[in-house]
């Protein structure tokens, strides 16, 4: 019933601009310019300032995060996608978004930042402001399973739980794409 919604709690600890939340079954993690993710309890029973669990830090500005199970990913600045465990706070493994493929769209370094991070299953998916699309299998050995060229932009993603079907949205096309991954749109 929204009527009798409540504040549950205030996060302010982040010392640069948020632009992504998610939410686990127990945690948020949060998203910032301040070169962080954190990660807040989400059962605090008070709507005081509460303070985070723990900081994963970045080299470079996080403008993406995703939540599965007891893993989230966060998309980077740097064109790299970190696996984090939400257990110990520690990285799991990196994926280099783009890595080995040939500029598209002038894509550099600083375009090439990636803008939406999804966990859905096994599988995990970034998409970069240069509008490249990749797709990952967590029990892969790390090499992008799937590269896909959106056309703009991404600012959006969704990944279905099998990996079957990526969505992406984003750029001025006015429109939204869905993919299976090796095979058409």
């Amino acid at each position: 019933d929204l009527n009798a919604s409540s504040l549950v709690a205030t996060f302010s600890e982040h010392m640069g601009t948020v632009w992504s939340v998610a939410l686990g079954s127990d945690v948020v993690v949060s998203a910032s310019f301040d070169m962080s993710a954190k990660v807040w309890t989400s059962t605090t029973g008070s709507s005081e300032a509460s303070t985070s669990l723990a900081t994963l830090a970045h080299p470079n500005w996080v403008f993406s995060v995703s939540v599965e199970a007891n893993l989230a990913a966060t998309g980077c600045g740097d064109r790299i996608v970190r696996l984090w465990s939400l257990s110990s706070y520690s990285c799991l493994r990196s994926f280099t978004h783009g890595a080995g493929l040939a500029s598209t769209h002038g894509a550099t370094a600083v375009s090439n930042l990636i803008f939406s991070v999804r966990l859905s299953g096994s599988f995990l998916a970034s998409g970069s402001e240069c509008g490249r699309l990749c797709v990952w299998s967590l029990a892969g050995d790390g090499e992008c399973c799937a590269t896909l060229s959106h056309g703009a932009a991404i600012k959006g993603l969704a990944i279905s739980k099998k990996g079957s079907f990526v969505a992406s949205a984003g750029g001025n096309l006015k429109k939204l794409v869905v993919w299976r991954p090796g095979g058409n749109k």
